[in-house]
């Protein structure tokens, strides 16, 4: 077997060598960093290269004897020895013994793979986290828009039972015999063929104008004006009862009772004007206009722009449900199948 040889440095430098440039210089040459060959200048003797043949010996030395370096040619024994090889393990704080050059490239190479895997994994477990907890945040918001869509669609089915009456001679005349009758309903009874649902439509009716009178009475009241009571409340209910009959069926009555409710809840303010004021709000006024722009919004059907009834709403409702079902099951699947990954890369 051949006799190995390595090359041994102790931090002498030759005279007048600038030891800062012998430190980049080496650095260089044995392709370590800065602060590794610093570390070599500080008295220790350590093992610059290993396991070389004579020859190598010689070329080696004379490369480091080229830079000002002061090194010596030593024959390697196979038993450890007290010489301090270089490297392996360097920190900027400290170099450890027993280690060669050739040694901390390779961990040090190692340890820069390590971290570009560790960053890799990092920014996919990140990626997964956002992904999921955008997962959540829309089964969320999915599953409250569909408890809303169910809410309102069963409000629409219990009203589906509303259907548009039509304005004809016959209608007409049961108006004018309920008019001349103190039953307003047994007008409606007495046709065979709507009995029961013009009691169910005229009991409505009542309601609505009930809900509409106590509004109106208690804004009265608080603004100094006539009740309805006052302003003729009977053959007021007969005329707003015609109007609604120009469009689908109570829909006239749900405005003026949105219009009522409205104005109770301005009464406090109103009731600071006075009644010289313009713009204290007169009840009958109010009602009026509406009336009015309900009027020519059936008779021009050109004005009325967006025109939905109960049957249209419940369909529309009906596919919003579908739809936000359908991605709800989506997202949910996404959550589980993002959930699932996440777990395997942790």
């Amino acid at each position: 077997m051949s006799a190995s040889y390595k090359i041994v440095f102790s931090g002498q430098v030759k005279k007048n060598t600038d030891l800062s440039v012998a430190i980049n210089q080496l650095s260089r040459l044995l392709n370590i960093p800065n602060f590794v060959c610093e570390k070599l200048f500080d008295g220790k003797a350590y093992a610059l290269e290993k396991n070389l043949t004579s020859v190598e010996a010689v070329k080696k030395e004379s490369s480091l004897k080229a830079l000002g370096l002061i090194t010596k040619v030593q024959p390697q024994k196979p038993e450890k020895e007290n010489v301090t090889p270089a490297n392996n393990n360097i920190t900027r704080e400290s170099i450890s013994a027993g280690t060669s050059l050739q040694t901390y490239r390779f961990i040090q190479q190692k340890q820069n793979n390590n971290h570009l895997i560790y960053l890799i994994k990092n920014w996919q477990l990140m990626l997964l986290k956002i992904g999921l907890y955008f997962c959540y945040t829309a089964l969320i918001i999915a599953t409250s828009a569909a408890i809303l869509t169910a809410f309102k669609l069963v409000t629409v089915a219990n009203d589906s039972q509303i259907n548009k009456q039509l304005l004809n001679y016959d209608n007409y005349k049961h108006y004018l015999n309920n008019q001349q009758s103190n039953s307003p309903v047994s007008a409606y009874i007495n046709n065979n063929n709507t009995s029961y649902e013009a009691l169910q439509e005229q009991q409505q009716i009542n309601r609505y104008f009930a809900d509409f009178s106590s509004a109106i009475n208690h804004y009265a009241k608080q603004v100094n004006q006539r009740d309805v009571s006052a302003m003729g409340g009977v053959k007021l209910k007969q005329h707003l009862q015609e109007i609604d009959a120009l469009g689908p069926q109570f829909a006239f009555w749900q405005q003026l009772t949105t219009l009522a409710s409205a104005l109770e809840n301005d009464a406090t303010n109103m009731a600071k004007l006075s009644n010289e004021n313009p713009l204290k709000v007169q009840w009958i006024n109010a009602v009026d206009w509406i009336s009015q722009s309900y009027i020519r919004e059936q008779q021009n059907p050109s004005l009325n722009i967006v025109k939905t009834t109960p049957h249209t709403t419940h369909i529309k409702l009906q596919l919003n449900l579908i739809v936000l079902l359908s991605f709800m099951c989506f997202v949910a699947l996404l959550t589980a199948f993002l959930n699932n990954t996440l777990k395997r890369k942790i």
